[in-house]
């Protein structure tokens, strides 16, 4: 789940910024293999799980190890932390063939 998608078709990597590129669409065709697969988005569940836990965590202990703290440290914490999952997404997309889908309307 933490890596890069490739294709399910040839096994082609795809690079960080092609993938931030195509990371709103439903649908892509290789450029290595020109076959078309789905991309999916299930992943940034995960992602929005770990970044809220992480916040949660690191807030409860900021107010308890810093005393003398602000409620503006917690705040400057999370959103860093919300920064680093919005570049982080490329890594929890996934390719999925289309292969499947293609069989059964053939049928």
């Amino acid at each position: 789940m933490f890596k890069l998608p490739v294709c399910p078709h040839c096994h082609t990597v795809y690079r960080y910024k092609d993938v931030r590129s195509v990371i709103k669409k439903k649908e892509q065709e290789c450029y290595n293999c020109k076959k078309k697969f789905k991309i999916s988005k299930k992943g940034f569940w995960i992602l929005a799980l770990i970044a809220v836990s992480l916040s949660v965590v690191s807030t409860f202990l900021i107010l308890n190890i810093f005393h003398n703290a602000t409620a503006i440290f917690p705040y400057i914490v999370t959103v860093i932390i919300i920064i680093s999952a919005f570049f982080a997404g490329p890594f929890f997309v996934t390719f999925k063939s289309n292969e499947k889908k293609n069989e059964q309307k053939k049928r």
